[in-house]
């Protein structure tokens, strides 16, 4: 990075997951969605997914981090 410039900062989404019999129901607040996952190693994948369509980004330009709701 060269003096003067700022280095971007990549947007952080939460996604709030709670766990079920079958699957895991996710809900990412900040755009007022859910989505599930068939397994607890998906919640970040379903996650990225669902933010990167309804926010029309690409599914690397930002992280996710996912909360367990009990």
């Amino acid at each position: 990075m060269t003096r003067g410039q700022r280095r971007a900062r990549r947007a952080n989404y939460l996604a709030y997951f709670t766990r079920a019999e079958r699957f895991c129901l996710i809900w990412v607040p900040a755009v007022n969605r859910t989505t599930a996952a068939r397994h607890e190693g998906a919640i970040e994948l379903m996650a990225r997914d669902l933010i990167a369509a309804v926010k029309d980004v690409a599914r690397d330009s930002f992280d996710v981090t996912a909360v367990e709701r009990v």
